[in-house]
């Protein structure tokens, strides 16, 4: 039992005494499985080859590079969109400036008419 023996309480002394008694030979054979399998030699291959590309980045000698120049090719718009361009902008300017001598003067036409108050009511009487 435990050393001291004074200080447990009666129930821990029980489970004392059922752990000192047991019976070793009714316990059965099992076969343990290995949750967490060491790497294969591909594994560990592959890590090898990974952490040599890091430390050649790491360790990547920048004295060797050279300076390149980028050429970089500017396309100019055909005659024909520097046109459309010329007139949407003319139009955009005569908007602003309120080109109203321009302007016609129009006649608005209702396409749909609301009805009245009594044509609403007779509608209401007909049903």
């Amino acid at each position: 039992m435990a050393a001291n023996d004074e200080q447990c309480s009666p129930a821990h002394r029980q489970s004392f005494k059922e752990i000192e008694g047991f019976d070793k030979s009714k316990l059965k054979q099992a076969e343990t499985h290995e949750k967490a399998p060491l790497p294969t030699s591909t594994d560990v291959q592959l890590e090898k080859q990974h952490d040599q590309f890091v430390a050649g980045i790491e360790h990547f000698d920048t004295t060797r590079l050279k300076r390149a120049d980028t050429n970089e090719k500017v396309v100019l718009p055909d005659p024909e969109q520097l046109q459309s361009e010329k007139r949407q902008q003319e139009l955009f300017s005569k908007i602003e400036k309120g080109g109203e001598k321009e302007l016609r003067h129009v006649e608005p036409v209702e396409k749909v008419v609301l009805p009245d108050k009594k044509t609403i009511e007779q509608e209401k009487a007909a049903k």
